[in-house]
């Protein structure tokens, strides 16, 4: 059995980018709108803060600062460039615009309740319930275990050499850039 949950009721208005051409105009929540806008729509040196190594776009300072930690693209560029000895350090990537291009109510705007109910409702989510679960009863089999394996006495633990990290995300110098 199975059953579907509405997620038109729960998601709230739906917004569409204005910078595409209809038919084909991206719609989503408002948030991914914005982020659809920054990546497809601007160009990188018009995002208030960009990354010329990966190609991250931030509109504010803390999440460029961030992304050197988190941003899987730019770690694996970073680890590239490390290897080859030819980075320079994050703060050489790390820009600000001197002409940031500013989101307007034109380039995005909100539908009506009953659009983004329509578009919602095209976006149901399939929940499918498991077997022996039916509603208002549940009924769970003992789970078996079979014992696990003990070691000998005589063995010895083997020796483990200490732990050399080699990401230099985690060296302080990360920390002492400035845009």
């Amino acid at each position: 059995m199975s059953h579907y949950m509405d997620l038109a009721s729960k998601r709230g208005l739906a917004y569409r980018c204005m910078k595409c051409l209809p038919p084909s105009s991206y719609i989503g929540e408002k948030g991914r709108v914005e982020a659809h806008i920054w990546k497809h729509h601007i160009p990188l040196n018009e995002s208030p803060f960009f990354c010329s190594l990966c190609l991250f776009r931030a509109t504010r300072e803390g999440e460029i600062r961030r992304h050197v930690m988190t941003f899987p693209s730019h770690l694996l560029q970073k680890n590239k460039l490390m290897a080859s000895n030819k980075f320079v350090g994050d703060e050489y990537y790390l820009k600000k615009s001197s002409n940031p291009y500013h989101l307007t109510p034109l380039d995005l705007v909100p539908m009506t309740h009953q659009e983004s109910h329509d578009f919602w409702s095209t976006k149901r989510k399939r929940v499918e319930q498991p077997k022996g679960l039916q509603s208002g009863s549940v009924s769970l089999s003992p789970v078996h275990l079979a014992p696990l394996p003990v070691a000998p006495v005589h063995l010895a633990p083997l020796p483990v050499a200490p732990a050399q990290t080699l990401d230099p995300l985690l060296s302080s110098s990360t920390f002492l850039y400035k845009l």
